[in-house]
């Protein structure tokens, strides 16, 4: 009997989010489901509470993905040999349920890793919910009771290395820190489909003049506000440019929503979209002009990669990541007052007239494939 890479999808079960988290799921699901590993058997597993177990997701992958692995949610058995990886969906609701099961599947010849995108809510407290900081941290120190940490940039595990040293964590001799990149071709990601009413009479309107478009939900750490007051600086210096907002709202940012909506350009140069399939937003990628990414801390950055795909130039704000993951394909700016931002668009927009603003050509960017392949890769080595 095969070996099982098992993957915990208790977030995804109850509801695919349609964020970008939830993309990379669905593409890592998908690629491991189509083309397992040759000696092992791919189980996607959820679990409903701290003492149900975990069962076998046969009905949320038929359902999702019309792939028939089983008939029924039966519970899960662990062999000797097996490959448990949880984070893939951001599960860190599920801390209780590892506490219980760690040392259990463990004993029984199990590995466990968890993909860990970033460590915002400690890098970054200021800008979470209270309660989102203590989850977090407790499911910190939960995982570094597993066999390792896969981090989705090397950024992110030079970051995760750090919190341990910082907190004195005795990690395992033989526990795992590595990473791996993550995919851009938005097409092979099991992608949601459907155009919004109105979305075939915005397209035309962004493509008759110079498009920012950001994409990621609307979170402190993202710079909205810093962009929205950015671009009302460029507006009334006549700077004729449209921004289009792609992204949930999600917490902390009433004053962010107000001000878009108020915005006297709101739905004639200002756009926000807030619930787009991928379907539409790779339209939105084909027709906007550059892609702006202005979040204070990321653990990867989806929208670069996705943007270079559609080699699409790059405003980047310059952080670790960022340059990890552009190189030197991205027009790069500091600082977080409005005026910073605003003078470093105005100066992209005429190097971009002049044909001289760096280009996306040649930038290392991965298919899903090509991402699972380096996840299999660090897990199975």
């Amino acid at each position: 009997m095969k070996k099982q890479i098992l993957i915990d999808i208790s977030y995804f079960v109850q509801e695919d989010r349609k964020t970008g988290i939830h993309r990379v799921l669905r593409s890592i699901l998908l690629e491991l489901l189509q083309n397992p590993p040759k000696e092992y058997s791919v189980r996607p597993i959820y679990a409903v509470s701290p003492d149900s177990g975990f069962f076998y997701a046969n009905t949320c992958i038929y359902d999702r993905f019309s792939i028939k692995l089983g008939i029924d949610d039966t519970s899960v058995y662990y062999r000797k040999g097996d490959i448990f990886i949880v984070g893939l969906d951001f599960s860190t609701h599920s801390e209780n349920f590892y506490s219980k099961i760690t040392p259990y599947i463990i004993n029984n010849g199990v590995k466990i890793y968890t993909v860990l995108y970033d460590l915002l809510p400690i890098e970054l407290p200021h800008m979470y919910p209270q309660y989102a900081v203590n989850i977090f941290n407790k499911w910190l120190h939960e995982i570094t009771q597993f066999n390792g940490v896969i981090c989705a940039s090397k950024s992110t595990a030079s970051v995760f290395q750090t919190w341990a040293n910082k907190n004195n964590i005795l990690l395992n001799s033989s526990f795992t820190i590595d990473w791996f990149h993550l995919g851009s071709d938005v097409e092979n990601s099991a992608p949601t489909l459907g155009l919004p009413k109105d979305g075939q009479n915005i397209l035309p309107i962004l493509e008759k003049k110079v498009t920012i478009l950001m994409v990621g939900s609307l979170k402190p750490r993202k710079g909205y506000s810093q962009v929205l007051k950015a671009f009302e600086e460029l507006w009334k210096r006549n700077i004729d440019i449209n921004l289009v907002i792609v992204g949930k709202y999600r917490y902390n940012m009433d004053n962010v929503v107000l001000k878009i909506k108020e915005n006297k350009e709101f739905c004639s140069r200002l756009f926000w979209l807030d619930h787009v399939s991928d379907e539409y937003l790779e339209k939105l990628y084909e027709v906007s002009t550059v892609v702006l990414m202005a979040a204070e801390e990321e653990g990867f950055g989806l929208p670069i990669v996705e943007a270079a795909r559609y080699k699409k130039p790059l405003i980047l704000r310059n952080i670790p990541v960022f340059k990890e993951i552009a190189e030197n394909h991205a027009f790069f700016f500091s600082g977080l007052e409005p005026s910073d931002l605003a003078t470093a668009i105005e100066h992209w927009l005429t190097l971009y007239s002049e044909g001289m603003v760096p280009t996306t050509e040649g930038m290392k960017i991965l298919t899903w494939k090509e991402s699972t392949e380096q996840l299999l890769n660090k897990l199975l080595q």
